[in-house]
């Protein structure tokens, strides 16, 4: 029986309470070669800030743009404890690299947050795959 850990590769890029001040995190980049799919999920907790997330990409590693679509629209204080998925396929002319760049505003607290990247297969999960705890979900 093939377990979840042959095709998926689990990686914590961001776990982190941030204050207002301090309004953006930018998550470690993650290097896709060898992969067809990543799921990033952004877990949210008790949060009294907006919270917005994309996804950049880059050949090298060191300059970075924008993927159109790879967006998560704004999450608030109506969002605690939620979870949500951004999927991307790596899919030419998709780059190698891929990083998180997390928007806070600068609402007091903050927000209490963690990031991970979920590298796999995407072509094995069910077209009409959602599940029903998810909060939100973007797939580009």
């Amino acid at each position: 029986m093939a377990k979840l850990t042959d095709s998926r590769k689990p990686v914590l890029l961001v776990c982190e309470t941030k204050n207002n001040g301090a309004p953006t995190v930018i998550g470690t980049h993650l290097d896709t070669l060898g992969w067809k799919s990543v799921c990033f999920l952004l877990g949210l907790g008790a949060n009294a800030a907006a919270v917005t997330m994309k996804i950049q990409e880059s050949a090298d590693a060191a300059s970075w743009a924008d993927i159109a679509g790879a967006v998560i629209a704004a999450l608030d204080s109506d969002d605690d404890n939620k979870v949500v998925a951004l999927e991307v396929a790596l899919v030419s002319p998709r780059l190698r690299y891929l990083k998180p760049v997390i928007t806070i505003s600068d609402a007091a607290p903050g927000a209490a947050l963690s990031l991970w990247a979920l590298l796999g297969d995407l072509s094995t999960a069910p077209a009409d795959f959602a599940p029903k705890d998810l909060a939100q979900r973007v797939s580009v």
